[in-house]
């Protein structure tokens, strides 16, 4: 690629009625700084954690028990079972006793599941709520992976 220029003309043309005549070409310089172009890449593979769920459907209806109002949730999972939790934030008692919803899913429902340890995370519920309705509508199953909190988690 060459050089990009550092100025550039926006041309506009009143064709409604303005004050400007209709037809009037008015130009204005355009300033804009040059940053360098950056794109996070997450690969599947270099996640610790997966799962797999032929059908949406399952966890479709282990997280539609949660509330419109509720904003994100805390997935823990364990050796049998997987417990989604979301808190009650505006309280500032000990968080074992602000669980606002809690249900769970059976590890048993998954396809191929490998999890390090006993992970948690924390993901918006409403953004979740969506990707798994969309894949429950067109029929197509779910896989999960993230590694740490503070990473993304990558749903294909």
């Amino acid at each position: 690629l060459g050089p990009v220029p550092l100025r550039g003309v926006l041309h506009l043309r009143c064709c409604c009625l303005t004050r400007a005549p209709a037809g009037t070409t008015k130009r204005f310089r355009v300033m804009y700084e040059l940053s360098e172009c950056r794109q996070a890449v997450y690969n599947k593979s270099d996640s610790q954690n997966s799962a797999h769920l032929t059908k949406a459907k399952p966890l479709l209806d282990c997280i539609s028990s949660f509330g419109s109002s509720v904003e994100e949730a805390t997935m823990e999972v364990t050796k049998e079972l997987i417990n989604w939790r979301s808190f009650d934030l505006n309280a500032n008692a000990d968080r074992a006793k602000n669980v606002q919803t809690q249900t769970t899913f059976n590890r048993r429902q998954l396809h191929r599941p490998r999890f390090v340890g006993e992970p948690t995370i924390t993901f918006s519920v409403k953004e979740l709520k969506f990707l798994v309705e969309f894949c429950d509508r067109i029929a197509v199953g779910v896989s999960m992976h993230f590694s740490d909190p503070g990473m993304p988690i990558i749903f294909r």
